[in-house]
Order: structure tokens, then sequence, then C-alpha cells
């Protein structure tokens, strides 16, 4: 029921909207029909009108007041009464992403607002470990899904919260509301159970049968078990109890040697009083009469006593599995033992009776690798048969024992188990042991890998006066290693279905991450071989281009390796010209060469013929790796690449012989067995700072055995390696290539497009503007309408607006990914046709096989792989873009004559300005690039800034290393090479190299903004 008070103030808020509106209405009718009014009402009624509203906004107030008053108390309510105990805090997801926390108190309701999911952790005192499914719920919620997700804290109590998110699609104000609930009873119930129910799974594998026991009401039920155990209790389970059984009817099939062990451990107070103190009786193993020979079988029982959650009763739960085979190898080996035992205190009490050594030693040479005679009393070693490096350490010691394993432990034995040699053969624990028992045993394992038994026995007549030990030796390795080889087959194949998952993931990764920046690489280079007119720049961009293609193919052939090691390696022959495919690994490698001041020589026979038919890609790669090999292996002297010819005598065909001759370090005879192990590197230390991972030549020689070729080597240790290769091919065309020169050999296609189609329209979707650029300046010569999208929702935009022939999709962009813009592209197709065909082709990094198919599946109708190529590029525009928009290309208009640095970027400091123009082919691409430089740099500063002060690792090694590509585009290698350092200083979570060097950074980074600031917006 409302309180009167209030019914009061609604009731005179009304009457003054009515007073309100007659004044109102008054005044109009005075205005319009131009009433004769006396002065004095007409004053009366404007102050009338003006209390109304007055009271009407002092009355609003007031309900206003009171009805937010009113939701704060119901608010406060709703909070207390759904967590009484103050277990449970509710939070608000807001649209900017924070979090906003609301905890009760004496006073009302506390909100705490927090800027990142990891904030979150920290408040509720959580390992960041969490972040990764709470960031994923917190996604899911914005998706407007129900969630929820478990977290432990750091309490040492081991507390487990609940998180539970729910969307408010329709709030404006709030995307989801949580609570944070404590868990921690069920979340330990639920994994007492799941440990229960794998004991249970442990404990009934390979059974022979289950038993249920009731201890409180001592009966007995069958779970299950084979017929035996079926006609066993299938009469007397429900007439007797646990007990009557037990003794009348199972006893009796117990062998006589165990029926005790088997009465006391099955006992019914014993079960229970295992229940009772909180463990689990002991697993016990008997003998069970049987009718087949030897007349019994050995059966082990395992317990599982428990309450009852229902009736809460003792309960027990008996599984019984059969161990006759196991057990009987355990009796074999013991037996084995004693006889050896056996024999040697029957040898033992010969020899101090007759002192006879020799027959002594001839008896237990075939048991024992070492045996001697220890006097503790005298510390003194009589050997009788010991290995030549134990008597040399008697000889050192002056057969004194204490001194002889002082030394024996220093320097044989492995340094994790010297404490527990010391602690056995310790004179004073050896008394007190021999005291008790009548040996002493110790396994242990020797520093060069083998295993060891220590037996130390007390001799007939050891007394305290007579203090004579017999110490035995025997090799055990042989023993271990077949008790580890299961558990190293278990461990084996679970690390290999780990590494195959790693390798696999590395791989894409690797693919992804080295061909986005080729990409920018190749691409740079093509538009500077178009618009730069001098000789030399254009041979230096056709080896920058050739190099590149050449890395890239090495890159595809690294990313085959896993095809190569499960035999699926594909060979993909083709035509091609000798020269033109050795000249781009002659100049990479005189290039690494002339980095290391060495001398490269080349020499390619002249009568090898001009095109052959084979696999060119593999074949590079293995010259590749030869070569890169001897580079990286010679500090001084001179390579030599030898290519010939040799023709076979019976056709017209023959086979490549290339020779790789270098004057490095050479390889020793006893290694050249292990050369092409994969992941294997010879001589370590010596090799140490030379990179590599150790794949190259087992992948050659992988590759050469798939071509049906021959790989050798041949080395002399500290004078240098030739290794040679020997490849067939088919000879296409027999005319000798002539005498190889460098510089010639290059393609001389200006421009790789076919056709021109001014007409037609492409829309270029990438989330990097370097990409942009490039495709743009890619796709100038096609005269094609080109528009760009930074965004799967850009290029949806797009999409409708400009209507395009083509779609050069990107594949991977932050948020929306260039599959689900298709996908939505695709599903618009339900409304429009045109959306439903329109070609869409795919750029990605990752060119692994197999990819294709898959684009195709998701709605691509093609697939083009990055770092674009210009041939691929001209086949996937002539296959997509109507035909009827298609025309002849213009005529080449020769070389573009080069321009010179402007005038007003010639002295920019800390800028090399040439670089620069030859990173982006022309000065007015060069302007442009930096007029886009310098507007961006306030965004950076302040992403870097705040990364910072985040300490969010992940955005600052982002923002700096965009920082450094885009520093070094310009030609601003100083502040590249500082970005670079303080994005390996993020990576590696160097906190206090950030902090110091960043505000340097920005510093940089703002004076060259400065230095830029004279530019104006390029039109």
């Amino acid at each position: 029921m409302k309180p009167t008070g209030q019914n009061l103030r609604k009731r005179s808020l009304s009457l003054l909207q009515v007073l309100m509106i007659l004044a109102v209405t008054f005044v109009a009718m005075t205005v319009v029909l131009q009433l004769q009014v006396e002065y004095n009402l007409l004053i009366i009624i404007y102050a009338l009108s003006a209390v109304a509203v007055l009271l009407y906004w002092k009355i609003r107030n007031r309900l206003d007041r009171d009805k937010l008053s009113q939701e704060e108390a119901r608010s406060d309510a709703l909070v207390r009464a759904a967590i009484p105990q103050g277990d449970v805090r509710l939070f608000e997801l807001l649209p900017s992403g924070m979090i906003r926390v609301i905890s009760p108190g004496p006073r009302g309701q506390k909100k705490t607002t927090l800027d990142a999911p990891r904030r979150l952790l920290a408040y509720l005192n959580c390992s960041p470990q969490w972040e990764a499914p709470l960031q994923a719920a917190l996604e899911q919620a914005e998706q407007g899904q129900s969630c929820e997700v478990e977290l432990r804290t750091l309490d040492p109590e081991e507390t487990w919260i609940q998180i539970r998110i729910n969307p408010l699609p329709d709030n404006e104000e709030t995307t989801a509301i949580g609570a944070i609930r404590d868990v921690t009873q069920q979340v330990k119930e639920r994994h007492r159970r799941e440990e229960a129910a794998k004991l249970l799974d442990r404990m009934t594998d390979n059974t022979i049968a289950g038993l249920e026991i009731s201890l409180e009401e001592d009966s007995l039920r069958l779970l299950w078990g084979e017929p035996v155990y079926q006609h066993l209790f299938g009469q007397v389970v429900g007439e007797k109890g646990y007990t009557a059984i037990m003794g009348e009817h199972i006893l009796p099939t117990i062998h006589p040697q165990d029926r005790e062990k088997y009465r006391d451990g099955m006992a019914r107070t014993a079960l229970l009083t295992a229940l009772l103190s909180g463990s689990q009786p002991e697993a016990m193993e008997y003998r069970v009469k049987t009718d087949q020979a030897p007349g019994y079988q050995w059966h082990a029982a395992e317990f599982f006593c428990f309450w009852d959650p229902v009736s809460r009763r003792a309960m027990c739960n008996v599984f019984v599995r059969q161990v006759t085979q196991e057990k009987m190898r355990q009796l074999e080996e013991k037996r084995r033992l004693e006889e050896k035992e056996h024999a040697l205190f029957l040898q033992a009490k010969q020899l101090v009776e007759s002192e006879e050594e020799l027959d002594f030693v001839h008896v237990i040479s075939d048991y024992y690798q070492g045996i001697y005679v220890v006097d503790l009393e005298k510390d003194l070693v009589r050997s009788i048969k010991v290995p030549r490096y134990f008597d040399e350490i008697l000889q050192r010691a002056g057969h004194r024992q204490s001194d002889t394993l002082a030394l024996y432990a220093r320097e044989l034995v492995d340094p994790d188990y010297v404490a527990s040699f010391q602690a056995v053969t310790n004179y004073d624990n050896l008394r007190r042991r021999l005291a008790e028992q009548r040996q002493v045993e110790l396994l242990f394992h020797k520093r060069d890998g083998t295993w060891l038994r220590l037996r130390v026995f007390a001799m007939p007549g050891y007394t305290q006066e007579n203090q004579k030990t017999l110490w035995v030796f025997e090799d055990e390795t042989v023993t271990v290693n077949l008790r580890q080889e299961e558990e190293k087959a278990r461990v084996t194949a679970q690390a290999a279905e780990a590494a195959n998952q790693a390798k696999s993931q590395f791989l894409a990764n690797m693919s992804h991450d080295i061909r986005t920046p080729l990409n920018a690489i190749l691409g740079m280079s093509e538009l500077g071989l178009r618009e730069e007119g001098r000789e030399e720049k254009d041979n230096c961009f056709r080896d920058i281009r050739g190099s590149g293609r050449v890395l890239l193919e090495n890159i595809n052939s690294i990313l085959d390796l896993s095809k190569i090691e499960a035999g699926k390696m594909e060979i993909t022959p083709q035509s091609y010209q000798v020269l033109s495919a050795f000249h781009d690994i002659i100049t990479i490698l005189r290039m690494r060469a002339q980095e290391k001041k060495l001398t490269f020589r080349a020499n390619v026979d002249e009568t090898i013929p001009n095109t052959l038919y084979g696999d060119d890609v593999n074949l590079t790669h293995i010259v590749m790796n030869l070569g890169s090999n001897a580079v990286k292996y010679t500090q001084t002297g001179t390579i030599t690449l030898t290519v010939a010819w040799e023709p076979d005598p019976d056709g017209e065909d023959g086979a490549l012989t290339i020779r790789v001759e270098d004057t490095g370090i050479g390889i020793r005879q006893e290694d050249l067995p292990y050369l092409f192990q994969s992941y294997g590197r010879l001589d370590r230390k010596a090799n140490r700072h030379i990179e590599g991972t150790g794949l190259g030549l087992p992948i050659c020689q992988a590759l050469t055995q798939l071509m049906h070729g021959q790989l050798g080597v041949e080395s002399t240790y500290g004078v240098g390696s030739t290794f040679w290769v020997r490849i067939p091919q088919k000879v296409v065309d027999p005319t000798p290539c002539g005498p190889y020169r460098d510089g010639e050999q290059r393609d001389s296609r200006r421009n790789y497009n076919s056709f021109t189609a001014p007409e037609a329209v492409v829309l270029v979707v990438d989330d990097q503007p370097l990409n942009l650029k490039v495709c743009q300046g890619l796709l100038g010569p096609y005269e094609m309408e080109v528009y760009t999208a930074r965004s799967g929702p850009e290029a949806l935009r797009q999409m409708t607006q400009v209507w395009p022939d083509l779609v050069l999709m990107d594949h991977m962009m932050p948020k929306m990914d260039g599959v689900e813009t298709t996908a939505r592209i695709r599903e618009m197709g339900k409304k429009d046709p045109y959306f439903a065909v329109v070609p869409i082709v795919a750029l990605t990094a990752n060119a692994m096989k197999g990819v294709r198919e898959e684009f195709l599946q998701k709605g691509f109708n093609d697939f083009l792989p990055k770092p674009i190529e210009l041939d691929k590029l001209d086949a996937v525009l002539k296959a997509w873009v109507p035909e009827d928009k298609q025309k002849p290309p213009a005529p080449t208009l020769g070389d573009l004559v080069s321009e010179p640095i402007p005038e007003d970027l010639r002295h920019l400091p800390g800028i090399d300005v040439a670089r620069g123009m030859s990173y982006c082919g022309t000065g007015q691409v060069y302007r442009k690039t930096l007029f886009l430089f310098r507007e961006q740099i306030p965004g950076r500063l302040r992403r870097i800034q705040k990364a910072q002060e985040t300490q969010s690792w992940e955005d600052y090694v982002i923002e700096v290393h965009s920082l450094k590509s885009a520093a070094r585009w310009i030609g601003a290698m100083d502040l590249g090479d500082d970005a670079e350092a303080l994005e390996m200083a993020g990576r590696e979570g160097d906190r206090e190299k950030v902090d110091a060097a960043t505000p340097a950074l920005l510093r940089q980074c703002q004076e060259l903004g400065e230095t830029l600031a004279f530019l104006k917006e390029p039109e």
C-alpha cells in the first residue's frame, strides 16, 4: 500500500498540470483572438502560472528522488536476499568492455570499476592463468549467450569461485550482468566423485569378481563374477551372513598357508577399522585351490571402503583379479636370486675354512661383477674378483675401505645417488643393520649410465670381534632398463602426440609470420621495377625479387617436413631453364659469402641442356641448404659451387651433378654416419655459436631419395668438406645453355599483366594499410577501379556501395576475419543473387597444402598465397574478372626516368631519405608514406604509453613492432632499431629495460613528428 504523502503529491502534481494547461490556453486565446483583458487580471494569471510551474518542478524532483531511493533500496534488498552470507558479488559488463563489481556493505552497495578481465582476476585473488577462460566467457556473453566459468583463487585453503554471466540484449547501459559465488564445497565434492570414479574404473579393470560387503549388517552381495564365483556364491548369498560365508565356504578354498592372512585381512572388524581411520585396507595376494595344475591360482584382492550416501551405512567393495602369471614370474626371479645367494654363501664358507680363493672365484664369476672381503674393524680390503678400474681405486686408497668408498662415490657414482650410497656404506649403519638381518642392499646409478646392486653380507662367524663382511657388486643395467621400458613407451607415446600437435601449430604459425613481411618486400620491389629507370636499380630490385622467391620456395619446402616424415612428400616436375634456376641461388650464396668476407666461385658447365624437366623447386632447395651450410661453417677461405652435366650413354637424358666445396672446419670421420640425423648437430661444443636447427641435411637426403638421386660427402677435419648431389633429369631443349655470367640470367619482363580492364571494379580487404598499398600498386597496370576496406564490417558496407566484380579478401583480420566476412556476403545472397555469385579470392600467408580446399569449402572461389607472385595474380584475375571487361594490355612505354630526391626532403634528421624512397618506389608515394607516418604518431605514442603503464606486454609488443616496421619503411633506421630492442624486451617481460628506454623512444618519435610537421596532406 502506497504512503498517503506520496498519493497527495501525485494528486497535487496532476492539479498543477491542469492549471498550467488552462493558463497557457488563456494566454494563447488572448493573443490569437486579440481579446481585451484587464491588465491586473493578466498579471494575476501570469503570477499564478509561474507559481504553478515552480511547484510542479519541486514536486516532480521530489518524486524522482523518492523513486531513485526506492530503486536503490530494492536493489540493496535483492542483493542482500541473494547473498545473505556475503559470499556472492554481482558485476556488470559495460559496452566499453569495462567491468563494474557490486558488493554489499553496511551502508549500501559498493561499486568497483575495473578496466580489464585481468584486473577482475586480481580483484578476486586469482592467478593470471585463468584469464583465457574468463575472456572467452565474457566474449560469449557479448554475443548474447549465458555462460559460467569456475576459477581457483590463490588462497591456501584452495577456494573455488563460480562466475555466471547472463546477457542483457535490450539494455543500452549494461551488456551483461554476472554473479560471483563461492562454490568450493561443490567443486571439491565433484572432484571427489571423479577421483572415486577413476579409482573404481582402475579397480574393475580385468577383474574376475566384484563383491559388496555391508559391514554393519554383515551381508554380502556378488556384483559380478566368473562362473566359478557365481556357482560358489549363488546358493548361499542371502541365506547366510558375510562372516558365515567366509568361514564355511570361502576359507576352505584358500591355500592352507594363506588362510590365516586371508581371514585376518577379510575380517569385518579389520575392514571397519580401516574405514573409521580414514584409510583403505592394503591389497592382499593369496592362493586359491583349483582342479588344474599346479593345483592353485594366485588371486589379488583390492578394497574400497566407503559410506553409502543414501543409507549412510559402512560398505566395502572387494575387487578380485587373477595374478598367477605375474606371481609365478616374481617367485621364479626370487628363486634364482636365492640360488645365487646360496651358492655364494657356500663358497664364502669354503673361503673362510680353506682360503681357496681361485676355486671360489671360478664358481661365482658368472654371477657377479665384483667381490671382495672387508674387515670393518680393521678397515682393510681383500679383493677376490674386481674390475680393473676398481683395483686401481683400491691401490690408490691403500686397500683401506673407507678411503676406497670415498673415491668411488666422488669419481664413479651418479651425484644424485652419492648421499644414499654414503648412508648405506657407513660402518655404523652397516653394523646395526647386519645385526638385525643377514644382508644390506642398495641399487645405485653410476656416471657411465650403468646400474649396480651392492649387497653386503655378514660372513659366517661374524661377531663384534670378527667383523668380516662380503661385498658383492652385481650389474643390474639390463633388469632396470627392462622395467623402465613400459613407462618410457607410455611417456614417449604421449610426447609424440603432443609433439605432433605442437609441430602442426608451429608450422602454421611460421607460415603466417614469415609470409606476411615477404608480401611487402616482394610487392614493393615490383613497384620499384615499374617506376625506376636506371639499369643499376633495376638489377638490384630484380636480385631482391629473385632472392625473395627462392626464400619463399625454401619456406614452402620446410613446411613440408611433416609430409617427408610421413612419406607423403610430393615431387612436382616441370620444365625449367637451368641458368635461370641457378642464378637466384648463386646471387644469395654470393651475398652471404661476401657478408663473411669469403670468396665465392660459381662454375656452371656451359654444355648443360638449356631446358630440363624435373622438380627445380626441390633441386634449388637442396643446393641452397648445402651452400648455406658451407657459408655457416667456413670462417676464412673459399666457397665453390660447381654444376655439371652427365649425359646418359643409353639415351638423350642425363643427370645434374652439383658439388659444393668449402675450406671450413670439416667433419670427423667418426661423425659422418650421424651427419644426416634429424635435429642433430655434430660437435656441439665447437659449433655452439652457429645458428641452425639441424634439419637441413636430413631434408636434402629425403628430397634426393624422392628424386631417385644420390647425396654424399667427402671431408677432412680442419681442412674442409665437399658435398655432392646427383639428380637425374629429362631433357626438353638439348641446346647448350652457354656460359653463365652474373647479372644476365634475369627475367626481362617488365609487366606480367596479360590484359587491362578499365571498366572492372575490384575490392581489396586487408587490415594492414601497407598491404593495401602494395595490392593497389600491383593492380595498377590492369587499370581497374580499385577500392579498399580495412575490416570485415567496412567490406560489407563497400559491397552494397561499389558492387565490385571481384573481391580480394585477406584471411586473418581482427574481430571479423575473412572467412566470417565471406560467410556474411554469401548470406546476403539469399536476398540478392549478386552476393551469392560475386567472385571472392582468399589472400593468406598460410600456404600449406590443403588450404585451398578448405577455403573453397567456406565460400571462396579461389586462393592466392602471400607474398603475391605476379604470374599467379595475373592468372587469378584473368579467371575471375568478367571477360567482357578484359582488353588487350597497353604497349610497354619503356623504362621510367629515375627522379631525384625532392629539395624539401633532402635534409631530414634521423631519416635516410634515399633508402626510404627506394622502399616506396617514387617520391610521390614516399611523401604520402611520410605524411601517413606523421599522422599516426600521436595514436602510437598514446597506445605504447598505455600498454606500458598497464603492463599489458602483449599490446606493448604489438605496438612497438608496428612502430619498428613503419619507421624502417620511411628510412628512420635508428628509431626502428630502438623499437626492435624494446620489442624483444617486451617479449621477455624485461620490465626494467622497458621502463628505462620507453620514454626515450617516445621522445625520439615525438621529435621525428615535429621534423615532419611541414608536410601537407597529398592530393
